[in-house]
């Protein structure tokens, strides 16, 4: 356990706010491969003896599968838990107490800071904001090789709400403020990533076409 505390401190020290990012992989991880065991179990069973001939022209579609359960659950993980919840479960972990509490409820902020602020104050929160739309970026571009119709409202529809649970429904009950401006950039990055799925789709269009492939188009299933 020490070797793990001093792993664990040594990354708090040298990487700073992306320390919030490392201390939910073992998660996110966990979260991939039951997917990925349950997935392969249930297309196992389905498709009988064309199984390893679908999941081998599907496998691109498969692997974004995969990365957008990353991406999702890594959302959760950082959004919908308390402030400093993983820095006590790594800590408990590591051998010392469990010293969490959550305390009170906060509140929604539905003013639009970000519009209202001087410049001096948008440039210091910038990183912030940048991040709130980086993170929702990837989803925008996965969700439509998953979605079959509709995939552009539908992507920005999944975003917006998604963005709506975490910052107006469960981030207040847990300790946390939500705020209009991270939903607004959690949706804005989502449009983002649709729009980067266009320019994939665009110069790439063979890929886009082969990545979008599912295992049940393949196998004839509906």
């Amino acid at each position: 356990m020490n070797t793990f505390n001093a792993i664990r401190s040594w990354l708090e020290d040298k990487t700073g706010h992306w320390n919030s990012v490392i201390e939910v992989i073992p998660f996110v991880l966990l979260t991939a491969v039951i997917y990925f065991i349950i997935r392969r179990c249930v297309q196992k069973h389905r498709f009988g003896d064309m199984f390893k001939t679908v999941r081998s022209q599907c496998r691109t579609n498969e692997i974004i599968r995969v990365l957008l359960v990353c991406e999702i659950s890594a959302i959760a993980a950082m959004a919908l838990s308390p402030t400093n919840f993983w820095v006590y479960f790594w800590s408990w972990v590591g051998g010392n107490e469990w010293n969490f509490h959550l305390y009170g409820f906060h509140f929604f902020n539905p003013i639009p800071r970000i519009f209202l602020e001087d410049l001096a104050w948008n440039l210091r929160n910038m990183p912030y904001v940048i991040m709130n739309v980086v993170f929702f970026l990837p989803l925008g571009a996965a969700l439509p090789f998953v979605l079959k119709k509709s995939h552009k409202k539908r992507t920005i529809l999944f975003g917006l709400l998604y963005s709506l649970l975490i910052e107006a429904v469960v981030q207040p009950f847990i300790g946390r403020d939500g705020n209009i401006d991270d939903f607004l950039c959690n949706t804005l990055g989502t449009v983002l990533g649709y729009l980067l799925y266009l320019l994939i789709k665009r110069v790439f269009p063979n890929f886009t076409e082969k990545a979008s492939l599912s295992a049940n188009e393949k196998a004839g299933v509906v």
